[in-house]
């Protein structure tokens, strides 16, 4: 995944800061075991001695190294088993005096065996994916703030749009609780100005709280942010690959960018990458499947209403309604 220099650099201290603070963590277990149990003071002392007793070994009398390393392992075991003991005996796990890494694998460095950890390239993109989510207004848009009051009783055809809203409300709170990365895709269907952006972003704060990769955006921006890439008046990044790989893929607004043959092949493969990967993705428009056909075609529409759960929304512009 192509990542810029600052997600980077800014992914690797935040791994330091968690080694720094997993061997703070250590030692104050450490002098807090020793005051508790004084025996643990000088069976880690002489451990420690054991360790550079075998340096001063190997370097001043390599020829007898052998029997004299032999003899240090076995009291090393010794000591290793009494350790265990004395934790044993103050009711403490195995790994008590272990540091609390939050990577394991590589000890929190952000490499393992020679190779970038899979810790690190996970922070890199948690980092690109807040890049590309700066200033989505999430903390306004939660499910809290939707209110179906806002929504005609009456409607056309006799449907209620306050109780079909509530419905879709529950639906949105279900999918973003339950969220997985087995969830279905969804498109949005609906007006200007019926809560679709809303309750996207409410999903995508939901989603993001339960530590998902979720990119939300404009399909504008993102296209505009993809031609510049790809033609090379923006550079460090590469939105199309973060788009394909987040967890939740929220496109919003779609038909509302500029339709060129280069947008709709961009669209598509996305589309149909993250279809293939079985990733979720949701997309809100204004416009009717129909509208989408004639602007995109029938390959993008296919993928769409034959894999998408299609979500409609009704009533009257709520915006104006609030300004009343």
């Amino acid at each position: 995944m192509a990542v810029s220099k600052e997600h980077y650099n800014s992914a690797l201290a935040d791994i330091a800061k968690r080694k720094q603070s997993a061997e703070a963590e250590l030692e104050l277990r450490r002098q807090a075991f020793g005051q508790t149990e004084p025996r643990f003071n000088v069976v880690d002392s002489l451990m420690r001695e054991s360790g550079w007793e075998a340096v001063r070994i190997i370097i001043e009398k390599p020829e007898d190294a052998k029997a004299q390393i032999e003899l240090l392992k076995t009291r090393n075991l010794a000591l290793q088993t009494e350790l265990a003991s004395l934790l044993a005996k103050h009711r403490l796990p195995e790994d008590y005096l272990t540091p609390p890494y939050t990577c394991p694998a590589c000890s929190d460095t952000g490499f393992s065996e020679g190779f970038m950890c899979e810790c690190l390239k996970s922070l890199m993109r948690q980092k690109a994916f807040e890049a590309l989510n700066a200033g989505t207004p999430l903390e306004l848009s939660g499910f809290e703030q939707f209110k179906t009051s806002y929504y005609p009783e009456e409607g056309d055809f006799g449907i209620s749009p306050r109780t079909a809203m509530a419905q879709v409300l529950k639906n949105c709170k279900s999918y973003a609780k339950g969220f997985s990365l087995s969830s279905p895709s969804m498109i949005f269907l609906g007006e200007t100005g019926l809560g679709k952006t809303h309750l996207s972003l409410a999903i995508a704060k939901a989603v993001i709280e339960k530590s998902y990769g979720v990119v939300y955006g404009s399909v504008q921006d993102f296209m505009y942010r993809v031609e510049g890439e790809r033609f090379g008046k923006i550079i460090g990044s590469d939105t199309t690959k973060l788009l394909m790989d987040c967890d939740l893929l929220i496109l919003d607004d779609l038909g509302a960018e500029f339709v060129t043959q280069f947008t709709v092949s961009v669209l598509h493969q996305i589309i149909n990458f993250r279809l293939l990967s079985r990733k979720p993705t949701i997309i809100s428009t204004n416009l009717s499947l129909d509208e989408m056909e004639a602007k995109y075609g029938e390959r993008i529409v296919s993928r769409i209403s034959g894999n998408y759960k299609v979500v409609k929304f009704f009533g009257s512009d709520i915006r104006v309604i609030r300004r009343k």
